[in-house]
C-alpha cells in the first residue's frame, strides 16, 4: 500500500514538472521575458539540473527555438534556463528576421547579450553575398559579424578573401583587413584594408592598394577611391598611379568607366612609352577604345629624344590614331610618299639639301620660272644670278662674283612619267605623289626613294599612326628650335609640325614668320622648313640688336643639317637686306636688293652667302652712309620677346610683349589711318 502511494506521488510530481515545463515554454513573450529563448519544436525534450546555476533543457531531433524575431535550427541543443545560453550542435541554422541566414556546425549563443559564436563550416548570406569562414562572432543586436581566422566572401562573380573581416548587416558592408584579395573577372585587387558592399558591389580603398587587370595590361596603385564591380566604374584619389600597356597616368584624381573613357585632374602626368611622349596638365580626358586623349588647363607635351627633346604648350592638346582620322575624313588607304636627296654645287663649295617632300623635284619636272635652276639643271649661264659673299678683298669693299653654271648632262626626266596630284588631305601644297610606274633618272649624287604603304595595316601601337593637335597660344621649345603660333598639327607618319595663324620659328639668332609654317623633322630633329605666304626670315647679326639680315618672299624654304639651318630660299617678289662682314666679323657694308628668287647659305649657324636669281635689282651701301632703320623691309618685326627661353617658360603664362617694328613703316601706317579717318 505504501509503495503504491509512493508511486502515485512520483507520477504526480512528474506530470506537474512536465506541465510546468510546457507552460513555461509556451508562455507569451512579455517585457520581462522578451530575451528568453522559447522552444518551438524538438523530437525529444529532457531536463537536467546540476546545481542552482546550471539547469538545462535538453532538445534532440529537428530542434527549433526562437528569440524575438530570430529563429535557431539544429540537430540537438541545450538551453541553460538560468543564464539563457543556447548551445546547438549539427546543421546549425540561424534565420534573423528572414533577412540574414547563418549556417555552421556548432553555435554558442548568449541570449541576454544576443551574441553568437559559430564554428565549423560557417556560412553567412544576406541574399546577395555569401561569407564563409571557420569561425564567426555575430551580434544579433548590432547586426555585426566578425571573423579573425581567415574567410571568404563571394558575390556573384566577385570573390574576396582576407584574414580578418567585419560584416555590417544593416548597410551590407564588409570591412576586410590583412592580406585582402579581391578577384573579379576583369581585375584582381590586393591590399591590407578594404571596404566592400555586397548589395551594390562597390569596393572602397582607404590604404595603399594594387589593382591588376585579368590580362595583366593594366595596373593601378592607389590609396583612396572606389571600384564598382558591377557598373565597372572607378574613382581613385590621393595621386593614384596607373599603368595601361604603353601608357602611364598619375594625377590627384582619376576616374574611369566601362566604356573606356577616363578623366584625370590635378597635376596630371601622362606618359606614352611607344610614342615617347609625356603630357603635363591639370585636366585630361582619355579614351581607351581609340587610344586618344584631350589635355586642357595649361597642358605641356614633351616629345622625348636622345639629345634634344621637344616641348609643346597650348591651351588644348589632342592626340589620336592617324588611321582613325583618315577614316573619318574619307582619305584613301594608299598613301604614297616621296623622299628626296639632292646635291647642288655652287662655286668651289657645295651645299647638300635634304627634303622630306618633293617641291624641288616638282620644280625640276615642271621647270617652273625657267630660271629657277638654270645654273645647275639647264646648263645655261644666267647673268642675273649673283652671289654676295661675306669675304672682302684687301681694300675692304664687298666682292661680287658671278656664279659659273655647271652643266649636268646625266640628269634627265622621262617625259612619259605620269604624276598624280595630291589627294591626301593634310599634305602641304608643295608636295605630290607618284605611282609605282613612275620613272625618274638622276645622277650619281641624287637619290630618290619611293614608298607605297597601305595604312590600313598600321596597328594602333605604331608610333607613325599618331597625330597631335594643339589649339591656341601654341609654344614650342627645344635646344635647337623654338616656335609660337595659334594652332598646330603634327603627324607621326611624316614627322611634320604644321603651325597656323601668325606662326614664328626661331633657330639660334634666326627668326622666321609667315601665314603658315611647316617644319619637317627627321629623327625628331629639324630637317626642312616651308613657309606659306608673307614669308620673312630675320637674322640678328650684332649683339646690340641694331643690324638684321632680312629675307622676304611669298614663300621660304629652309633646310637644316644636324639641327642647324644650312640653306634658305625665298621665292616670289623676294627682297633682302644683307650685312657683309670680314674675317674678323667687322661690318663692311650692307646690300638691299630684290629678285625673283633669293638663296641664303649658312655656315656655323650664321649667314655666309646670298645668291640672287632672275630680275636682280639692288644697291650696296657703306655702313656709315645709310639709315639702317629705313633699310628694314616692310613687315619687319623682331619678336624675340615672344620666344620661349627654356622649357620651364612653357609652364607659365606668356608675357605681353611690345613688338619691335620698323619706325618708318609705323609712320606710314599712322598716316594711312589718319587719311581713312
Amino acid at each position: 500500500m505504501k509503495g503504491l502511494v509512493a508511486s502515485k506521488k512520483i507520477l504526480y510530481l512528474s506530470l506537474l514538472l512536465f506541465a510546468g515545463m510546457h507552460v513555461y515554454a509556451q508562455q507569451p513573450v512579455n517585457t520581462e521575458t522578451r530575451k528568453q529563448i522559447i522552444i518551438i519544436h524538438a523530437d525529444k525534450i529532457g531536463y537536467k539540473e546540476l546545481d542552482s546555476i546550471n539547469k538545462f533543457q535538453l532538445l534532440v531531433g529537428n530542434v527549433a527555438v526562437q528569440q524575438e524575431k530570430t529563429k535557431f535550427y539544429c540537430d540537438s541543443a541545450s538551453i541553460n534556463t538560468t543564464t539563457n545560453i543556447l548551445e546547438s550542435f549539427g546543421h546549425v541554422h540561424i534565420n534573423d528576421n528572414d533577412s540574414l541566414q547563418i549556417y555552421s556546425d556548432y553555435l554558442k549563443y548568449l541570449g541576454h547579450e544576443r551574441k553568437a559564436k559559430l564554428t565549423g563550416n560557417v556560412k553567412l548570406t544576406d541574399g546577395k553575398g555569401v561569407l564563409t569562414t571557420k569561425q564567426l562572432d555575430y551580434d544579433l543586436q548590432t547586426k555585426i559579424g566578425i571573423y579573425s581566422n581567415g574567410g571568404k566572401v563571394v558575390n556573384e562573380k566577385t570573390v574576396l578573401t582576407s584574414e580578418q573581416a567585419t560584416y555590417y548587416e544593416q548597410t551590407r558592408d564588409v570591412f576586410f583587413k590583412r592580406n585582402v584579395v579581391l578577384v573579379d573577372p576583369e581585375y584582381t585587387i590586393k591590399t591590407d584594408t578594404l571596404l566592400y558592399n555586397t548589395y551594390s558591389g562597390v569596393t572602397t580603398f582607404i590604404v595603399p592598394t594594387e589593382i591588376v587587370s585579368d590580362s595583366g595590361r593594366q595596373r593601378v596603385v592607389t590609396s583612396d577611391g572606389y571600384y564598382d564591380t558591377k557598373a565597372k566604374k572607378a574613382y581613385f584619389g590621393k595621386r593614384p598611379k596607373i599603368w595601361n600597356q604603353s601608357t602611364y597616368v598619375e594625377a590627384d584624381e582619376v576616374a574611369s568607366d566601362s566604356t573606356g573613357f577616363g578623366e584625370a585632374r590635378g597635376n596630371v602626368i601622362y606618359k606614352d612609352t611607344v610614342q615617347k611622349v609625356t603630357i603635363f596638365a591639370n585636366h585630361m580626358n582619355t579614351n581607351r577604345n581609340d587610344n586618344s586623349f584631350l589635355a586642357t588647363e595649361k597642358p605641356v607635351m614633351m616629345i622625348q629624344q636622345d639629345e634634344d627633346s621637344i616641348f609643346i604648350a597650348a591651351d588644348t592638346l589632342y592626340s589620336a590614331r592617324l588611321s582613325d582620322l583618315r577614316k573619318s575624313r574619307f582619305v584613301p588607304d594608299i598613301i604614297e610618299t616621296v623622299t628626296q636627296k639632292r646635291t647642288l654645287t655652287r662655286d668651289s663649295s657645295h651645299t647638300e639639301i635634304n627634303a622630306d617632300t618633293s617641291q624641288a623635284l616638282d620644280s625640276l619636272l615642271n621647270n617652273e620660272n625657267n630660271n629657277e635652276e638654270t645654273d645647275t639643271v639647264a646648263g645655261k649661264q644666267d647673268s642675273t644670278v649673283k652671289t654676295y659673299s661675306a669675304k672682302a678683298d684687301s681694300a675692304g669693299t664687298i666682292k661680287d662674283t658671278i656664279l659659273a653654271a655647271v652643266k649636268d648632262t646625266t640628269r634627265s626626266v622621262s617625259k612619259d612619267a605620269p604624276r598624280l596630284r595630291a589627294k591626301y588631305a593634310s599634305r602641304p601644297k608643295d608636295t605630290f605623289q607618284f605611282t609605282a610606274k613612275d620613272t625618274i633618272k638622276v645622277n650619281a649624287k641624287d637619290t630618290l626613294q619611293l614608298t607605297v604603304r597601305n595604312t590600313s595595316k598600321v596597328k594602333g601601337t605604331d608610333s607613325t599612326d599618331r597625330f597631335f593637335e594643339a589649339y591656341y597660344h601654341v609654344r614650342i621649345y627645344s635646344d635647337s628650335m623654338q616656335a609660337v603660333g595659334d594652332s598646330l598639327f603634327y603627324s607621326g607618319e611624316d614627322s611634320v609640325f604644321r603651325l597656323f595663324k601668325q606662326p614664328i620659328v626661331w633657330t639660334k639668332e634666326n627668326q622666321v614668320t609667315g601665314d603658315t609654317i611647316y617644319l619637317y623633322t627627321q629623327n625628331k630633329k629639324p630637317k626642312r622648313m616651308y613657309v606659306f605666304e608673307n614669308a620673312m626670315a630675320i637674322t640678328k647679326v650684332d649683339s646690340n640688336g641694331n643690324y638684321y639680315n632680312q629675307v622676304k618672299g611669298r614663300t621660304i624654304n629652309g633646310y637644316f643639317k644636324d639641327g642647324n639651318i644650312e640653306f634658305m630660299r625665298a621665292k616670289g617678289n623676294s627682297e633682302s637686306v644683307y650685312y657683309a662682314q670680314d674675317e674678323d666679323n667687322k661690318f663692311i657694308g650692307v646690300n638691299k636688293a630684290t629678285a625673283d628668287i633669293i638663296d641664303m647659305y649658312f655656315d656655323e649657324k650664321k649667314p655666309q652667302r646670298v645668291v640672287f636669281r632672275s630680275n636682280l635689282a639692288g644697291t650696296s651701301y657703306p655702313m656709315r652712309q645709310v639709315n639702317h632703320e629705313e633699310l628694314k623691309l616692310r613687315g619687319f618685326k623682331w619678336l624675340d620677346g615672344l620666344r620661349p627661353k627654356s622649357q620651364y617658360d612653357l609652364f607659365t603664362e606668356p608675357p605681353a610683349i611690345k613688338e619691335e617694328t620698323n619706325d618708318k613703316e609705323k609712320e606710314k601706317d599712322d598716316e594711312e589711318e589718319q587719311q581713312q579717318q
